[in-house]
């Protein structure tokens, strides 16, 4: 989560919702952008371990970007570690994208 806010801090926003939403619209389509090209894969992984990769950042910028609320607290757990795992390899492969 720290990464949107370095990025919200560089574009300046009135609404806090919208900048959120945008900068979940364009990494959500730079990932898709990335998972059909095969030269932006790092060169230490392989083609399966990409796809997890992208798959799993995904994964995160969604659920940011829809804002669902589950009512289970074993879930919401799960996916706050899930989502805080895909923003965790954004910042590792953020120069990949």
């Amino acid at each position: 989560m720290k990464i949107l806010d370095k990025i919200k801090s560089l574009v300046p926003f009135k609404k806090k919702q919208n900048i959120e939403l945008s900068i979940c619209e364009f990494v959500l389509h730079k990932i898709e952008q990335a998972k059909h090209n095969e030269n932006s894969r790092p060169v230490n992984l392989t083609h399966q371990e990409w796809r997890a990769i992208l798959d799993d950042m995904a994964f995160g910028f969604k659920v940011k970007q829809t804002n669902s609320i589950l009512k289970s607290p074993m879930r919401k757990r799960q996916r706050q570690q899930k989502v805080e795992r895909a923003f965790k390899l954004f910042e590792v492969y953020i120069k990949h994208l």
